[in-house]
This record gives C-alpha cells, sequence and structure tokens, in this order.
C-alpha cells in the first residue's frame, strides 16, 4: 500500500533523485563536502591538559569479547538495503547469517584487542540529497554518508560498553539530551518551558539564547578528540582503536545524473568523527561534556551541537542579568575556540520570554557573542518548535494544522475509491500525526482558538473518511469509530509521557521535579492521600507546567497503572474517556 502512495505521488519517494548537470560534476560536490568543513585549531595547551591529567584516577575502560548471539543479533537488525563502500548489504550478510557470524564475531574482537580498523572499513560512500526541491548550487546539496555495515556492527559492539561506561562514570552530563536513552528534544523543551512557567509565576523575565555550531561532528580535532578520551579514562589499546578509526578516512561522492551514475574520485578527511556512524553521537558528546562547566551564572541544555542558554531575573534587574549571560556567552565562545568548533554567529537567537506587561517595561540590552550582537527576536524555532515570547504557541499551531491540510489534499483524489478502514489509517499516520510531535509542550499551554484550530483539522479526517453533512456533529462518529478527540489524544500522550519519566528515573532534569509528599514531611494528615507534592503557585498559567501537572496526573492515577506499560495504560484511558467514566479533572488542561 505504501508503494502505491509513493508512486501516485501522496508520500515522498524513497528512490534516488537526479542532481542537475547545472550543480558540477561528483568531484565537484566531493570537494565541496570536503572543504566546507571550517578550519580551526585546538589549543594545543588544553590538549596537553587533558593527556596529563585523568577524570577518576580509579577507572579504566576496556572492551569486553562479545559472543556469536550478539553479533547475531545485530546481523538480523542491519537494514536489508543499506549498501555500504565494499558493496556488503545487510540483506547479503542476513542471507549468508550462519555461515558468516563466526568469522564476523572473530574480525571484530580481533580489531578492538589489535587497535586496528580494516582499511576497506574506512571508506564513506556519500550520497548527496538536495535540500529543496529545485537546487541550484552545490550549497543546496546535504550529503548522506553510507558506511560498511560490517563498521556499524563493530561500532555497535563497543557503543554498548562505552555508552554504559559513561553513564556509569557520570560523564555524560545530565543536561546533554542528544542521543541518549529516555532522553529526547521533547523532555528538553519540556524542562524549559516548565523554568520559564516558574520564573512567570514569579513576576520574572527568562532570556533564552539560541547557539548553532557549523558543521560540529565535521570540525572535531582528532587529536583532541584522542586526548579527551584518555582523559575519560579509555585503556591504551582502545585509544590505538580509536585512532585507526579516526584518521585517514576516506569520502566519495557518488551521483545520478538522468539516471547514470557518476562517482568521483577518493578524498581523505582531515577531522571530525564519521558521518551516519554509530560511535559519532556519543563521541561529539564526550568531546563537549565539559562545556557544562562553563555556564557559572545561567542554566545550559544541550541537544547535540544545538546549545540552549537562558538565565531568569526581576524586570528591573535586566542590566546585571545582560552582563552574567555575557560573561557565560564569552567563556562558550573562548571554549569552541579552543575547541576547534565555530558559533554560526548567523543562526543564533536571543528571546525574552514573559508577561505582556513585564517585556513591555524593558529596555534594549545586547548579548554579544565575540564582537557581533545576538539579534532579539520575538518568535524562535528550538528543536522544531516555534516558541514566542508568551508562550501562546500560536504560529506553532498554524505551521502543523497547514501542513497536515496539505497531507489531506494529497489524499482527497482517493477519497471515493479507497475503503474507510484504508482511509482512517492514513489519516491517523499521515495527518494527525504531525500534532504528536512535542504536545505535551505546548497542548496544555493551548488557547481555545488555537485548541479549536487543531480539532477543525480532525474533523475534515472525519469527513474524508465518510460521507456526510458539513453540518453534521462530529462527535458521534468519532466515538463510533472508537477515536479520541485531538484534546482527549494529548492528554493520554501527557499521561504516558509522565509516567515514562516515573519508571525510569530518566532524564534526571525532568524526574527531580516531581517530589513526593514524604520528602516533604512525614506527617499524615487526614484526607491526603496524594503521592506527590503540589508546588504553590500565584498565577493561573503555572498549572500548565510541568511541575504543577505532572504529579496532579499521578496523584490521580490509579495505583496499578503505575505497575502497567505505557500501552496498557493508554487502552486504559481511552477506554475510560470512551465510557465516559474518566476521572481525571486535567484532561480540561488540554
Amino acid at each position: 500500500m505504501w508503494s502505491d502512495l509513493r508512486r501516485n505521488g501522496i508520500l515522498r519517494s524513497k528512490s534516488r533523485s537526479d542532481i542537475p548537470n547545472s550543480i558540477g560534476s561528483s568531484d565537484d560536490m566531493n570537494n565541496h563536502f570536503l572543504s566546507s568543513v571550517p578550519e580551526a585549531e585546538c589549543d594545543a595547551s588544553m590538549v596537553s591538559s587533558f593527556e596529563n591529567s585523568v577524570f577518576k584516577p580509579s577507572t579504566l575502560f576496556t572492551y569486553q569479547p562479545v559472543d556469536l548471539d550478539f553479533i547475531r543479533g545485530l546481523i538480523l537488525k542491519q537494514k536489508p538495503s543499506v549498501t555500504g563502500h565494499d558493496g556488503i548489504s545487510g540483506k547479503m550478510l542476513q542471507l549468508a547469517l550462519p555461515w558468516i557470524v563466526q568469522p564476523l564475531t572473530h574480525i571484530v574482537n580481533l580489531s578492538f584487542e589489535l587497535g586496528s580498523v580494516p582499511s576497506a572499513w574506512k571508506v564513506s560512500k556519500v550520497i548527496p540529497i538536495p535540500k529543496k526541491p529545485n537546487p541550484t548550487c552545490l550549497g543546496d546539496l546535504r550529503s548522506i554518508s553510507l558506511l560498511p555495515v560490517c563498521l556499524k556492527i563493530a561500532e555497535t559492539a563497543l557503543f554498548n560498553q562505552l555508552y554504559d561506561y559513561t553513564v556509569g562514570e557520570s560523564i555524560l552530563p545530565s543536561n546533554q539530551s542528544g542521543f541518549r536513552k529516555k532522553h529526547s528534544t521533547t523532555t528538553v523543551m519540556t524542562d524549559i518551558v516548565d523554568d520559564m512557567l516558574r520564573s512567570w509565576d514569579q513576576s520574572n523575565i527568562t532570556s533564552l539564547v539560541l547557539l548553532d555550531m557549523s558543521k560540529a561532528f565535521d570540525s572535531i580535532n582528532i587529536g583532541c578528540m584522542l586526548s579527551k578520551l584518555r582523559y575519560y579514562g579509555l585503556a591504551d589499546s582502545l585509544l590505538s582503536w580509536f585512532e585507526a578509526y579516526l584518521n585517514h578516512r576516506q569520502q566519495y561522492v557518488l551521483v545520478y545524473k538522468n539516471g547514470t551514475p557518476d562517482t568521483s574520485a577518493t578524498g581523505e578527511l582531515n577531522s571530525g568523527v564519521p558521518q551516519g556512524s554509530v560511535l559519532g553521537p556519543l563521541l561529539f558528546s564526550i568531546f563537549t561534556a565539559d562545556i557544562f562547566t562553563l555556564a557559572t551564572h545561567s542554566r545550559i541544555h544541550m541537544y547535540a551541537d544545538d546549545i540552549q542558554l537562558y538565565l531568569s531575573f526581576s524586570p528591573d534587574a535586566l542590566a546585571d542579568a545582560t552582563i552574567r549571560l555575557n560573561k557565560d556567552l564569552s567563556e562558550i565562545n573562548r571554549w569552541c575556540r579552543k575547541n576547534s568548533l565555530v558559533i554560526n554567529v548567523s543562526k543564533c537567537n536571543n528571546i525574552l520570554v514573559g508577561s505582556e506587561k513585564n517585556l513591555k517595561c524593558l529596555a534594549y540590552q545586547p548579548l554579544f557573542l565575540g564582537d557581533e550582537a545576538l539579534p532579539r527576536v520575538e518568535q524562535v524555532r528550538s528543536l522544531g518548535l516555534l516558541l514566542d515570547s508568551g508562550l501562546a504557541f500560536s504560529q506553532q499551531v498554524n505551521n502543523v494544522c497547514k501542513t497536515a491540510y496539505f497531507c489531506l489534499r494529497q489524499l482527497s483524489p482517493f477519497r471515493r475509491e479507497l475503503p474507510e478502514a484504508t482511509k482512517l489509517l492514513l489519516v491517523e499516520s499521515l495527518v494527525l500525526s504531525h500534532f504528536n510531535y512535542m504536545s505535551t509542550v505546548y497542548g496544555p499551554l493551548l488557547t481555545l482558538e488555537n485548541s479549536y484550530k487543531i480539532q477543525k483539522v480532525q474533523n475534515s479526517c472525519i469527513r474524508f473518511c465518510r460521507f456526510f453533512n458539513y453540518r453534521d456533529h462530529i462527535t458521534p462518529v468519532l466515538r463510533e469509530f472508537g477515536l479520541l478527540n485531538m484534546s482527549e489524544r494529548r492528554f493520554v500522550q501527557y499521561v504516558c509521557f509522565v509516567l515514562s519519566i516515573t519508571k525510569s528515573g530518566e532524564p534526571l532534569y525532568l524526574n527531580s521535579k516531581l517530589e513526593k509528599r514524604t520528602h516533604v514531611h512525614t506527617r499524615d494528615l487526614r484526607h491526603v492521600n496524594a503521592t506527590y507534592t503540589i508546588p504553590n503557585h500565584r498565577m493561573e498559567n503555572f498549572k500548565c507546567s510541568f511541575s504543577y501537572l505532572a504529579p496532579h496526573v499521578l496523584n490521580n492515577l490509579p495505583g496499578d497503572c503505575r505497575s502497567l506499560s505505557s500501552q496498557s495504560v493508554k487502552q486504559r484511558l481511552k477506554s475510560s474517556i470512551l465510557s465516559d467514566t474518566c476521572q481525571f479533572v486535567a484532561i480540561s488542561r488540554f
């Protein structure tokens, strides 16, 4: 079914896209990708300090050989169609599994034992993908790097052990959420918006600074990376392996023009971690772990290479807050220069969040990154969420509704040909799914107008699935289909989100905001059955915060639900809402 949808233009095709001849040859593209990495030198004294000291003297990380079952499981998880430079696909390994698993396990373990990486594993095949529909120059292309499947299997064998080591030894900062279990862009924005609402409740203002690094993963200095790995306790054999893994890597570009493949000559990469690799994101997190010690006046969050720095202050303390933020920005900018990373000032922004009354009385106080002033904006896109100074999220709702209606219009020509069950599946997966991203962040803060805009999209979807008059009421049809309305969907998603945090205890920056009543006092008060403490507040909008809403949800959740899986809780909540037996008052907040 999905193949037919792509063939008819309803879904975006995953097949390779032809690049216009006017852009240049494959060699031009490869040279562009290699030369577009910013050239920055690492500070020699900083590298020396990492080489001559250790994070914890008592710790040493060594690789533990993996067995056949482990490698067999990794082979079965590979995508069948992915093929690297060596021409070996995941499907080929899976077909040859009984014969290949033992020699491949031996090669993987021997690679780490000898500290050596096969040269065939160090060549990347780069597929250029247009960033926009009609590319006109090399800058309009994005490089997608395909690595050998066998290398990814070896990387995964090391990744699982190295990740557990970095978490167990507290090497990874708690506020680095990129590529970590139980961490996501949603948890980052939930924490930031919660801190903003807490500040707003105290009649304060929050200044948020978004910093963007230029090709951060490609700019990492290899010598500096190795010195930090030594500092954090990696054994010499592993350091030798990483030195072989990172140095003398090569890449070439494969591009299709008029259906004909065009392959460039290979070029050598002198910096960075491999694109599309398993270890690359973890190595970047280790490389940037010490940046969190620099923000002494403000709070910092990172998701991969996206940095968010924010500070709350009273309106009459703007000048002092600006000085403190500028000090932190200066330290971060200095750290980036010493670590061969470059901040793209043109993509950095500053936004003030608070009540309209407090924002109006503020004078302009510029923030600086080096010698350049950061622009102050009324609205900024942070990790895919459009954040405005009043936390209304109106533009976010408008954009998502526009995208959803566009997808629905693509489906409309097939309205009479498709069966009702298929149409329901299509609108759920292609239209309404757009509202799932970040709904736990903006959902509680929606105005009635914005909530109605979102509901109108679902109403249109139901009318697409079933033919009836525009004036007919939608709710009975939703119940007939066994569907929740959009407000109820956001509520169920929020409950599952909160439960996952309490069960895993991660991320720590959100779990620490859920304070149990017994931690506050041990008195057995009458009529108090609440497990979690509801924080005191002054303003009504604080009830939309995670600090208030999450404990409220947990206190009203039946005790046995906390031991169930997220899917079971979702089904149970859905059944109670459809049968009008749901007792949650918090559902009105969505």
